[in-house]
């Protein structure tokens, strides 16, 4: 264990308050405001995307981020308004998830393509 670099890792009590704290922070910073209701919600998300087994799925192929298209295709086909609700709340929750772990590299992509296009390439 002595090898384990642990500048990575923060020791935490409490991983729901732990998300509201880094949530508030980023909020603040960025001189954002929402409503009460849409901080927990983002908060939950975090929590319990955390559990990898909530975010991956298993599959023939093994363990799996189902692609946000076939989310979108299963919930146009599910049987059931409640069943499309469903599959269309798992589909927003799993993009606002991915889309904040990759929002930098999302924004590189962004200016790299305006760059190209105004050299006209």
């Amino acid at each position: 264990m002595e090898d384990v670099d642990r500048s990575s890792s923060i020791a935490v009590m409490n991983l729901r308050e732990f998300f509201r704290d880094s949530v508030q922070r980023a909020m603040r910073q960025q001189h954002v405001a929402v409503d009460d209701h849409t901080e927990h919600y983002v908060v939950n998300v975090l929590t319990v995307f955390s559990r990898s087994e909530e975010l991956y799925e298993r599959t023939a192929e093994g363990v799996r981020l189902k692609p946000l298209a076939h989310m979108l295709a299963e919930a146009m086909e599910a049987p059931t308004a409640e069943r499309r609700d469903q599959a269309l709340r798992r589909l927003g929750d799993v993009s606002l998830f991915v889309a904040g772990f990759f929002a930098q590299s999302f924004a590189r992509r962004i200016r790299r393509r305006t760059a190209i296009h105004r050299r006209g390439v």
